[in-house]
């Protein structure tokens, strides 16, 4: 009877930290300009010196791994697709992104209660990078928020990337 208490109460306790396992080990972040915040993973490294008050960026555990919030200010599409389109024929033009290629086409996602759009390319760099990024447009205010990764671990890896659009907050 003792084994059995004590089997259940390790479940119990198992269970419990798997579902406050994210809780414990995430931190927010708040961007510098109050538009947004959103949990980070511990380990996540927020990149200093490669941030502004228009871009946050983020290493994560993988080398190749990265998060990266873009507020482009003021954009004159009238929503999130089309803001979406554009910045897609632009990455696909002769002076877009090397060898870019579509890889999921853009689909409606919400973000925290607002109308987003959302899509995976890939493109040639130093490296071949496969992208998901999320494009949303508040009062024609343009955000970006991006996962990329090496397109060799990228399905394994882009998980990661729905422990921050979970928390996803706007603040204004």
């Amino acid at each position: 009877m003792k084994c059995s208490t004590f089997a259940r109460v390790s479940v119990f306790v198992i269970i419990f930290l798997v579902i406050f396992n994210f809780g414990l080990l995430a931190r927010t972040y708040h961007d510098p300009q109050a538009f947004f915040s959103f949990h980070v993973p511990r380990h996540w490294v927020f990149q200093v010196s490669e941030s502004d008050p228009q871009l946050s960026v983020f290493y994560g555990a993988n080398l190749e791994e990265l998060v990266y919030v873009e507020h482009l200010g003021s954009v004159s599409d009238v929503d999130s697709e089309s803001f979406a389109s554009r910045i897609m024929e632009e990455y696909g033009s002769i002076y877009g992104l090397k060898e870019f290629a579509v890889i999921e086409p853009i689909q409606r996602r919400e973000l925290d209660g607002f109308p987003g759009a959302v899509m995976i390319y890939e493109f040639k760099g130093t490296i071949t990078r496969m992208e998901q990024r999320i494009f949303v447009v508040i009062n024609t205010q343009g955000y970006t928020i991006t996962y990329s990764d090496a397109s060799c671990s990228f399905w394994d890896n882009v998980v990661a990337f729905d422990l921050f659009l979970d928390s996803w907050r706007w603040l204004e």
